[in-house]
C-alpha cells in the first residue's frame, strides 16, 4: 500500500513538471536565393498561412495588408513595364524599327515597380518583428509540493 501511494505521488509531481513548461515559437526570417522564407516550427509560411497566424494581433496585420497591397501594386506595375518593352520590342520580328520611347518607357515603369515591392518586404518583415515582440513567453509555473502526516494520516499539499 506504501508503494502504491509513493507511486501515486510521484506520478502527479512529475506530471505537473511536464505540463508546466509551456514555450512558444516565433516567426523566423531566413534568406535564400534572394528571396525571404519565412518558418514557424521549421515548416515555410505562406502568406495566407501568415494573414490567419497574425489576425489577432492587429499591428502586425495592418502591416501585413500593406505588404499586400504593395505586393500586388508591383506585380501590376512590372507587368505593364514587361508588357511596354515587349510590345515595343515586337517590330523587331518584322524587320521593322524599334521604338526606343516606349522600350524607355517600359524599362522606366519596371524599375519603379523595385521600390514598391521592396517596401512589401519591408512591411512584412516589420510585421513579423512586432508578432514576434507580442508573444510574451510564459513565466514557469511554480509550484510547491509538500507531503507530510497530520492527524488524520498522510497529506499532500500543492502551492501554486
Amino acid at each position: 500500500m506504501k508503494k502504491l501511494t509513493l507511486i501515486i505521488i510521484f506520478s502527479i509531481a512529475f506530471s505537473f513538471s511536464a505540463f508546466s513548461q509551456n514555450e512558444t515559437d516565433s516567426i523566423e526570417i531566413k534568406r535564400k536565393s534572394g528571396a525571404y522564407l519565412f518558418t514557424l516550427h521549421g515548416d515555410v509560411l505562406t502568406f495566407r498561412e501568415m494573414m490567419v497566424l497574425m489576425n489577432n494581433n492587429p499591428q502586425s496585420y495592418n502591416y501585413l495588408q500593406k505588404a499586400n497591397s504593395a505586393v500586388a501594386l508591383g506585380r501590376f506595375v512590372s507587368f505593364a513595364g514587361g508588357f511596354t518593352i515587349g510590345y515595343s520590342l515586337s517590330p523587331i520580328l518584322r524587320g521593322e524599327k524599334i521604338n526606343l520611347k516606349l522600350t524607355f518607357l517600359g524599362s522606366l515603369v519596371s524599375i519603379i515597380s523595385i521600390p514598391i515591392r521592396l517596401s512589401a518586404y519591408k512591411n512584412i518583415h516589420k510585421a513579423v518583428v512586432i508578432f514576434n515582440n507580442g508573444i510574451f513567453k510564459p513565466e514557469k509555473v511554480t509550484y510547491d509540493i509538500n507531503i507530510g502526516f497530520t492527524d488524520n494520516g498522510l497529506a499532500l499539499a500543492i502551492r501554486f
